[in-house]
């Protein structure tokens, strides 16, 4: 009963925040890579050389685990709170923005106990840049208490294949004892390291029979229907059939599933969207074909250049106008 009025009070907190955006932005927030080693401790350093962030602007190279007590967390999106300030190294977002979007919890429950956090927030965000910190963690730190804030499917079963039972879901803020907390670079993150964990941990995942190129569709056709430019959707699907591509509804598969799929194909075709993440699992003489419209980032170029993958970016518009030789000789160019 305790929980479940602790959630509405969360609900209806973002909700203010999100609708009327009132804040003061100034000095609401605290920074782990400009204050000195106090309300904080450094755990470990993390392996890894990234320069650039995914808009290819330079970061601090230098990334690394730290251990916070009583502190203030959202387990759904993995923010911190140390006191009355956002840890601005708990998220990849802007501080400015984060602070008209994550209100500070006026209420939370009580969690005595050490924590690792696995944070939800979407697939993308969860295998790019959440699921290789909380396995860098977790693996010298097993007996933390994980935290989770979603119960989406592809979180269980991560936690499932993981052999990870030591977990709780917890839909509104806490406060725990002490939580392991990896810096997060704005901008979002993706490096060697990363990719290296995530193929090591996932090795024992067979590449499944189908050895066909893919075509990444969706059922929920809204997102995006304009500017990633989902209105050519059906029109490629059968072009891209024509030239042998298998169509695949990822969120008809289950995440083990989808890594197993991803590994057995040398080409992976896709509109702009949280499926393309699985560039993680193509074999490095793979190559990815992102399709958009007017929605333009390096995301995808970022995360194919740390893989070690040929990538191509084409606009749906054009190509929805070429035949499927054309369509398969522009490919084959990549």
């Amino acid at each position: 009963m305790y929980e479940l009025l602790l959630e509405k009070i969360w609900t209806l907190q973002r909700l203010f925040r999100r609708k009327l955006r009132l804040v003061r932005l100034k000095k609401m927030s605290i920074s782990t890579s400009k204050e000195p080693v106090g309300f904080y401790e450094i755990e470990f350093y993390c392996n890894g050389n990234l320069t650039f962030d995914n808009y290819k602007k330079i970061i601090n190279p230098v990334r690394r685990v730290l251990r916070i007590k009583d502190v203030c967390l959202n387990p759904k999106t993995g923010i911190a709170w140390y006191k009355k300030f956002i840890i601005e190294e708990s998220s990849n977002w802007p501080i400015d923005k984060l602070l008209l979007w994550e209100p500070r919890p006026l209420l939370c429950q009580s969690l005595d106990y050490k924590v690792v956090n696995l944070p939800d927030n979407g697939f993308y965000h969860f295998l790019i840049e959440d699921l290789p910190r909380f396995l860098e963690i977790y693996d010298k730190n097993s007996s933390f208490l994980t935290t989770i804030g979603s119960e989406s499917k592809y979180v269980l079963e991560a936690l499932d294949f993981l052999n990870i039972t030591n977990y709780v879901s917890k839909f509104s803020p806490i406060k725990c004892r002490e939580l392991l907390l990896s810096e997060k670079s704005l901008g979002g993150i993706f490096e060697k390291s990363d990719h290296k964990l995530l193929q090591s941990i996932f090795a024992v995942i067979e590449p499944s029979k189908e050895e066909k190129p893919i075509f990444i569709s969706r059922r929920n056709k809204a997102k995006g229907y304009l500017d990633r430019g989902i209105q050519y959707s059906d029109l490629l699907e059968k072009k891209l059939s024509n030239c042998g591509f298998m169509t695949v509804y990822l969120e008809d598969l289950s995440f083990i599933e989808q890594v197993s799929l991803i590994k057995s194909t040398n080409t992976m075709v896709g509109f702009h969207g949280a499926g393309l993440a699985n560039i993680v699992w193509l074999n490095s003489k793979a190559k990815v074909i992102e399709i958009s419209e007017t929605r333009e980032t390096s995301h995808f170029e970022h995360i194919s250049s740390v893989c070690k993958v040929e990538y191509g970016r084409f606009i749906a518009s054009k190509l929805v106008k070429l035949n499927e030789s054309e369509i398969l000789d522009l490919i084959s160019r990549v």
